[in-house]
């Protein structure tokens, strides 16, 4: 009992010594690249004008939390002018056909996987900042949903 003891002290003490010192010197040249650690990413609540680089077509409606960040997440259950930026995108440049409402429901998130498919990215269902990045976007002339648009994907 007391040398399984010992065996297993000395196991984890050479474990915690080495996290530490790859912690402080770095990994070694042989190991595998890490992946960064994962954000927590909050859901977006508010949908919101940005400027864009097309003068032409200067405004873009985004899924924003607290309009100023655009890393934020939607899923089945949201609702609000956030999931209405999303599916207004979806069908106007995606080729969605769903009613653009603002409530983030079953033929949202059905149709969110679809377009997923098409774009080659994780089909889960749940919009972040790998479909913002892949999706094609409407750029609009004026802060107007109802404006003339053309779609873009600013990625």
């Amino acid at each position: 009992m007391r040398a399984t003891l010992r065996s297993i002290l000395g196991t984890v003490a050479v474990t915690f010594l080495t996290a530490v010192l790859n912690t402080a010197v770095g990994e070694p040249a042989s190991a595998t690249p890490q992946e960064p650690p994962s954000v927590a990413l909050v859901n977006c609540n508010v949908g919101a004008w940005w400027g864009t680089s097309v003068s032409s077509r200067p405004h873009v409606y985004n899924p924003t939390y607290n309009v100023n960040e655009i890393r934020c997440v939607l899923g089945v259950g949201n609702a609000g002018s956030a999931v209405t930026a999303l599916q207004h995108a979806m069908v106007k440049c995606n080729g969605a056909k769903i009613t653009v409402d603002g409530i983030f429901g079953p033929k949202t998130r059905d149709a969110l996987i679809a377009m997923q498919r098409r774009l080659g990215i994780s089909d889960d269902g749940v919009y972040g900042p790998q479909t913002n990045g892949a999706m094609r976007w409407p750029f609009h002339t004026t802060r107007s949903l109802s404006s003339t648009f053309t779609c873009f994907n600013p990625a």
